[in-house]
């Protein structure tokens, strides 16, 4: 039990101009470059990502799973945060809107589909996508119905988030 409760701690984490990836478990994202940081609290501000802004928050309980897809934005110089838990990931969202959710769909707390209620309600112009080894059709219909952007299922293919997550931040 000890150990599903260390799980349970935020896993930030932000690359630098450097490309040194930092883990931070603390609530707030540390960075090298307090420059960007300023930056990202002032888009912030209204609200809205902006759209030069390529940060993605990842939202799964499957410590495994956040560490497999922010490797992989890493590798994409994409800045990413890590939650296991939504209520904290939506915290920091209403802190801090991005323009990209990749959240799963069962998970404690809150599942992937109150999230993207949520997300949207804060800052409609953001990005949800679900990833899921269990959805059914009527999961993916209300998900779609509340405006989420793609519903991929899993074993989660990296190439095709890859594709996804570019194509996504590039529009």
């Amino acid at each position: 039990m000890a150990a599903q409760d260390q799980y349970k701690r935020n896993i930030n984490m932000t690359e630098s101009n450097t490309h040194k990836s930092v883990f931070d478990e603390k609530e707030n994202v540390k960075s090298e470059n307090a420059h960007d940081m300023e930056k990202t609290e002032k888009n912030a501000v209204s609200g809205t990502p902006k759209l030069s802004d390529r940060r993605v928050m990842v939202v799964d309980d499957d410590p495994m799973i956040l560490k497999l897809i922010t490797r992989v934005l890493m590798i994409m110089k994409i800045e990413s945060q890590a939650f296991i838990d939504p209520c904290d990931a939506l915290k920091i969202f209403e802190k801090s809107p991005v323009p990209l959710v990749l959240t799963d769909l069962d998970m404690p707390g809150m599942n992937g589909i109150e999230l993207l209620i949520k997300v949207k309600a804060i800052s409609p112009s953001s990005k949800v996508v679900i990833i899921t080894g269990y959805g059914d059709e009527m999961q993916k219909e209300k998900a779609f119905a509340n405006g989420v952007t793609e519903f991929i299922d899993k074993p989660l293919q990296m190439a095709t988030l890859k594709t996804l997550v570019a194509s996504i931040l590039d529009e």
